[in-house]
């Protein structure tokens, strides 16, 4: 009998023998936190119990995945902490530490829960991770961070968590400190509302002109859907971006077959297909930087005098000389292949929530301000978050939350489940930390 502030409550701990009923410990325990302490771990009243001895670490951990999956239904759980002693029973003493309020108990990265996410659909994965208590995972060689605290603990510590993960140059989200905060000046300066705002009535044509093709086309029959995503956002984002960047407008079909073929090859989780995907746009690329140097005066749609973007960045000596050529190809790629895709499922993501909100349809039809307007659309955004993920790499031992990291260990933060976490649902659809987007505007 577990004493708690909810009654007293049977709790029946069973796991082919593993555990019986043999008391090892009377623990009084006051205001004791709940840890996620991997699959090595079964929560009794917000006390946590976790595996010390080696010898028995596999042995345990299963038996605490068949307590857990034959005893859901059985298992009540009190509030995070207890005011009167309890008993708890295992078979060994040896091996077993039982944590109270001095510190979590801790598990080693490898001995998380294995959860891969390849081919998952972001939401129902974090979701289903964090409706168990799940806020730290694996997947294969990386760990993922689900739970909001966990995910802004990573990304605002640049330190002991490096955006350098990658062997190809990212610019400048491969880059940390010093060198990070001068390529982010640069490209912040073309991000900034006053930047912007001569290219908007371009930005705002871009948006007319795809309505009016939706409203022209032949709709399907059976209710007159169209996809918001693929038919609306990736349309918007493409043009937009062209417009932006001056680039040839006979682009426009081929960048949208790319967003959705690299849509396709990012949830397969094939590099060898992402790597394909990637050198085709790498091409496009190319291709239009050549064309804006032979021409040396394009000219943003609208814009009337305002120098393409892909034109001031060749012309760009703000970090004291201009970028060499892999620099300026790097950065393009992060505003256009990280970026396309992006805004497509932003655009598509809004458009759905509204279609399917009619209170919320006449709040904007009313006239709202910029600062509520920007708010809805954030609030949309977080709770189906087109910015999935970012990965980071330790370098040094780091203890994430009860959790022990080795220097080198690749880690991913899961935007989108860290914008889902029922416990602490803050809004972290910008990023957090030096790498925050800088794109917001």
């Amino acid at each position: 009998l577990h004493r708690g502030r909810g009654g007293n409550q049977r709790v029946h701990h069973r796991a082919g023998g593993e555990l019986d009923d043999n008391v090892v410990g009377h623990v009084a325990a006051r205001r004791i936190p709940r840890f996620a302490c991997g699959n090595a771990v079964h929560d009794v009243h917000g006390l946590d119990i976790c595996v010390d001895h080696a010898e028995r670490r596999g042995q345990l951990a299963k038996a605490a995945r068949d307590i857990r999956e034959r005893d859901a239904n059985k298992v009540r759980h009190a509030p995070s902490y207890i005011s009167q002693p309890v008993q708890l029973t295992v078979k060994t003493v040896i091996g077993w530490r039982i944590f109270t309020q001095k510190g979590p108990c801790t598990v080693h990265a490898r001995e998380l829960p294995d959860a891969p996410t390849a081919n998952t659909e972001p939401r129902s994965y974090g979701d289903a991770h964090l409706s168990r208590g799940e806020r730290i995972v694996r997947s294969g060689n990386e760990v993922v961070v689900l739970g909001n605290t966990q995910a802004r603990a990573v990304a605002e510590d640049p330190a002991r968590f490096s955006s350098a993960v990658s062997r190809f140059m990212q610019l400048p989200n491969g880059l940390d400190g010093e060198e990070h905060e001068r390529f982010r000046a640069l490209i912040d300066a073309y991000l900034t509302p006053d930047a912007l705002t001569p290219y908007a009535p371009a930005f705002r044509e871009a948006a007319r002109s795809v309505v009016a093709d939706v409203q022209g086309a032949q709709l399907d029959a059976d209710g007159g859907e169209v996809d918001a995503v693929a038919t609306i956002g990736a349309r918007y984002a493409v043009r937009a971006m062209l417009a932006w960047l001056g680039w040839p407008a006979d682009m426009e079909d081929r960048l949208v077959d790319w967003v959705a073929e690299n849509n396709a090859a990012t949830r397969s989780g094939q590099l060898e297909r992402t790597a394909a995907v990637a050198e085709a746009f790498d091409a496009m690329i190319h291709e239009a930087v050549d064309a804006a140097k032979e021409s040396q005066t394009a000219k943003a749609a609208d814009a009337a005098g305002q120098p393409s973007v892909t034109l001031q960045l060749l012309n760009d000596t703000s970090i004291g000389r201009h970028l060499e050529f892999n620099e300026l190809v790097s950065v393009l790629r992060n505003w256009t292949a990280g970026d396309l895709s992006s805004m497509a499922y932003c655009v598509g993501g809004l458009l759905y929530a509204l279609g399917n909100d009619a209170a919320l349809q006449d709040r904007l039809r009313s006239g709202v301000s910029e600062r509520e307007f920007t708010a809805i659309a954030d609030e949309i955004l977080r709770q189906d978050s087109p910015f999935v993920s970012n990965r980071r790499v330790t370098t040094c031992p780091v203890d994430l939350d009860g959790v022990e990291l080795d220097e080198g260990q690749r880690v991913r933060i899961h935007w989108t489940a860290a914008n889902r976490d029922p416990e602490h649902p803050s809004n972290l659809v910008w990023g957090a930390g030096p790498h925050a987007c800088p794109g917001k505007y």
